[in-house]
C-alpha cells in the first residue's frame, strides 16, 4: 500500500492540476471525488466497486494505487511536471495518452 504520508504528498503535487481527475484505488474499492461525477461512465469501464466522495481526506481504506486521467489526452506533459515532486517510494506508469498510475515501487 502507499503510505498515508505519501498519499498526502501525491495529492499536494496534483492539487494545481484541477483539469485532471484522480481515482484513489484501495483494497475495499475505488474512490472518485463527487465533483468528477461526470466521468462516471469512464470510471465504470475500469472499476466495478467505486464510490463518489466529497473529499479524499477521510477514506477508510488502504490506498494501493492512484490513477490520474487527463481528458485532453496529454498525460506525458503532466508526468514530466509531476515526477520531481512525487515521493521516491512510488513509481509512475502511463497507459496511453490519458492515464497515469502511481503505485509503490
Amino acid at each position: 500500500t502507499i503510505t498515508h504520508d505519501n498519499v498526502e504528498l501525491i495529492k499536494t503535487a496534483l492539487a494545481p492540476y484541477d483539469n485532471l481527475f484522480m481515482i484513489m484505488c484501495g483494497r475495499k474499492g475505488a474512490y472518485v471525488l463527487s465533483r468528477d461525477k461526470h466521468f462516471e461512465s469512464l470510471v465504470r469501464l475500469h472499476y466495478c466497486n467505486y464510490q463518489f466522495v466529497d473529499s479524499f481526506d477521510h477514506i477508510d481504506d488502504e490506498i494501493m494505487k492512484i490513477s490520474i486521467n487527463d481528458p485532453e489526452e496529454q498525460i506525458e506533459k503532466y508526468l514530466q511536471a509531476l515526477e520531481p515532486h512525487l515521493p521516491v517510494a512510488v513509481k509512475v506508469v502511463t497507459a496511453g495518452n490519458m492515464w497515469m498510475d502511481i503505485h509503490n515501487r
